[in-house]
Parts: C-alpha cells; structure tokens; sequence
C-alpha cells in the first residue's frame, strides 16, 4: 500500500479537474485501494465511477502516453500493460506548481506595493481644491509654500512636478542638490521614468561627475544609457559652476526653487502664479545645457 506521504502528493497534483487529470486520478485511487498497479479496464471502471460517464479506450491510452511522457506515472513491461505512480514525478511536480504559485504571490505582492505607494503619493488637497473648482465653477488659487527636509522636497516634487508630466512637457532637474539617502534617491528616480512612459523629456543638469570605477555609478550609467536608448532624456555635465539656480520645474508652471543643503530647504512656485525668477532660472539653465556635455562622453 502507499504511504501517507504519497498519498498527500496524490491530493495535491489533483488540483485540476481536467480529463488528464481525471485519469491520473483514477489510476491513483485504484492503487491506493489495490496496492499494485493497474490495467486500462480498472482504470475506466473508476473514471465511470468517479465522473458518472464512460470514457473510450483509445482516449484514455492518449491521456495515459502524455502521463507517462511527464514522468507522472509508469507503465509496465509486462503484457496486458498496468500503471502505476510514480511518486518521484509527482512530488517534482507538487515542487513545480508550488514554486509557481509562490513567484505568482510575490508578483501580486509588489504589485499591491506599488499601489500602495502610488495612493501614498495622492495629494487629497489638490483633489479637494479640483472637486472645489468644479463645484463652484472657478479655479482655487494656489500659493507659494516653503518646504524643509530632503525627503520632503522630493516628495513634493515627485507630486506637483512628475506624476503630473506628460508629453509636451519638459522637465527640468538642476542635480547638485541631489544628496540623500539611497531609498529616497530610488523613489525619485521611478518617479522620473514614470514621467518619461508617459512621454516627458527630462532634462538633468549637474557639474558633478561620476566618479570612474565607482559600482553604484557604473549602476547609474547603465541605467542611464538604457532610459537614453527608449525615451526622451538627456543627463549633462557642466565643468563649471552653474549660472542658474538648483531647481526642478516642469516647463515654466510648477518650480521648485532650493534654497539651501544643510538642512535641505526649498520654495515651491505652483502653476499659476508669475515671479521673473522663474523665467529667468529656466532660461539661464537652457543656455547652461546647451554648452554642457552628455555624462556618458565625460
């Protein structure tokens, strides 16, 4: 007789309820009952028994050579041929199926993590002052706010300036401000290729280099001449100090001007409102892109 190991094996590639395996389980429940293997009639007998119709011969031997060429059970030698279990074939298969339902799990999990992340990324003010703006037919005049900490700066940025970003829109990056912790730098990063999918052309500006013989550099010029390959995104280095202000800003709409490093402290300018420095920040940093020089020939 089977064991109970094998019997739990049984149980568990019976998932479907396919005719294959219909058949796989006919022929294990009679070896778990007979204890040896069995022929085509006992094999019948239990499918008619179990699925309530008769099943022809030939259709079963076509489901039992697809059985056998999967390892799933053994055919004898002797004549009439009988079946049997093969338990290593089907714990390979508990294996498999268990692996794959795993890496399925794993998927739906960073799936709901990034939904999770995209719904912390929601601003409830802007949808408010958009749900305000249509009730009372008249837009919510939005005004200038101050902003302190790194992961703060970027956190506003990612949600005034590049989840709104789409085709047409240039965004604009001044990087010499750019020093934060790791987790928060790649937060930034996904937000900016999500503004590129969506047809944004990014433009970065720094006049730091990367360093030769660095890892996470090296990491950071792959990606780059891999984002350079498939969007609209240019990253260049300026030898000298630049002329323009260390900002980010989405055409001449929304600006995020920093204002200082130690602590990180900046000032968001929200589309809508008119001050020269925005003009002329987004101006002078043309000029400096211009004459600058893409990172990969640095």
């Amino acid at each position: 007789m089977t064991d109970v190991k094998e019997k739990k094996a049984l149980e568990l590639i019976g998932i479907a309820n396919d005719r294959r395996t219909q058949v796989l389980r006919a022929i294990s429940n009679r070896v778990i009952e007979y204890g040896s293997p069995v022929g085509i009639n006992e094999i019948s007998d239990e499918l008619q028994s179990t699925i309530g119709e008769r099943i022809a011969n030939p259709l079963i031997y076509r489901y039992l050579r697809s059985l056998e060429e999967d390892n799933l059970i053994i055919k004898t030698q002797i004549r009439p041929a009988k079946y049997w279990i093969n338990l290593e074939g089907l714990i390979l298969a508990v294996e498999h199926l268990y692996h794959k339902k795993l890496r399925e799990l794993q998927s739906r999990v960073e799936e709901i993590k990034e939904l999770k992340a995209k719904i912390s990324r929601i601003d409830v003010s802007r949808i408010a002052d958009k749900i305000i703006s249509k009730t009372i037919n008249k837009a919510m005049v939005r005004k200038p706010m101050s902003i302190i900490g790194a992961e703060r700066i970027l956190n506003l940025i990612s949600r005034e300036i590049y989840s709104c970003a789409k085709k047409g829109d240039i965004v604009r990056i001044c990087m010499d401000w750019v020093d934060v912790p790791i987790e928060v730098e790649l937060q930034h990063y996904q937000m900016v290729i999500e503004a590129l999918k969506r047809g944004a052309e990014v433009r970065a500006l720094s006049t730091i280099k990367w360093p030769a013989n660095d890892e996470p550099n090296e990491m950071r010029k792959q990606d780059y001449r891999r984002l350079k390959r498939r969007y609209k995104v240019s990253y260049r280095y300026l030898s000298k100090q630049l002329h323009s202000y260390q900002f980010v800003a989405k055409n001449n709409e929304s600006f995020v001007i920093i204002l200082a490093n130690r602590p990180h402290s900046a000032v968001w300018i929200p589309e809508g409102q008119r001050f020269p420095i925005v003009n002329d920040a987004i101006n002078v940093f043309d000029e400096d892109w211009e004459r600058a020089i893409d990172m990969l020939r640095v």
